[in-house]
């Protein structure tokens, strides 16, 4: 079974095409969506989410159709926006529960799994604290806790190293390669830094202008960089 396949996959902004007959076939492992801002990269994340409906095309997430069936998508999938997406009155456990009573764990399971992802993610002394008391590191942290506490097989993350320091940055990048060894599950790591997936993955999907210029292995693109 593919990780995602997409077929002809189309997305208008009014007069803008954020996508443009995206074709593309992925398989499970750490895989790096590159390019500029403006590029489509978002806007694709969230139509494999089923955030965003596609206009046209075919769109499955573990042979799931997720224009028909988003929920059962979501269900599979962790998601780390771009953006300050956090509940700045909330503690990190508060926040992380939450994610994880969404996911469907009871109560009780939901607060013992945000413990054990906030000390993953390295924020197990700073926990009780409230998120809107923490550094822009610190909030990228719990951002991505939330995205683990369900366990899913899927983790998407949209810029996770933005506005990091290069010490906060590595660290980020150390996690996030760190997660399919740890858990099993594929990453999709959005960003527009080459060296960031140069260090995290081993497949890589080029996009520009809304459209996929490359999409396989990266070595043959490192290659070719070099070369």
């Amino acid at each position: 079974m593919s990780l995602i396949e997409l077929e002809g996959v189309e997305k208008r902004y009014g007069e803008l095409r954020a996508l443009k007959g995206v074709s593309l076939t992925l398989e499970p492992g750490r895989i790096g969506l590159l390019g500029p801002n403006g590029a489509g990269k978002s806007t694709l994340l969230k139509v494999l989410l089923g955030l965003v409906d596609a206009d046209f095309g075919t769109v499955k997430v573990f042979d799931i159709d997720a224009r028909r069936n988003p929920f059962e998508v979501r269900a599979l999938v962790g998601y780390m926006p771009e953006g300050d997406a956090v509940l700045p009155e909330l503690t990190a456990v508060q926040y992380a529960t939450l994610a994880a009573e969404l996911c469907g764990l009871p109560r009780a399971d939901a607060t013992a799994r945000a413990h054990q992802v906030l000390h993953y993610v390295g924020l197990g002394e700073a926990r009780y604290r409230k998120l809107g008391s923490y550094s822009t590191g610190m909030r990228q942290r719990a951002r991505l806790a939330q995205a683990l506490v369900g366990d899913p097989k899927l983790l998407l993350l949209d810029e996770p190293t933005s506005g990091l320091d290069p010490r906060g940055r590595d660290e980020m990048l150390a996690l996030v390669e760190d997660i399919p060894r740890r858990t099993g599950a594929s990453v999709i790591l959005s960003t527009h830094i080459l060296p960031d997936v140069e260090k995290t993955c081993d497949q890589v999907v080029v996009v520009a202008g809304g459209e996929v210029l490359y999409g396989g292995p990266l070595a043959p693109l490192v290659a070719s960089e070099e070369g």
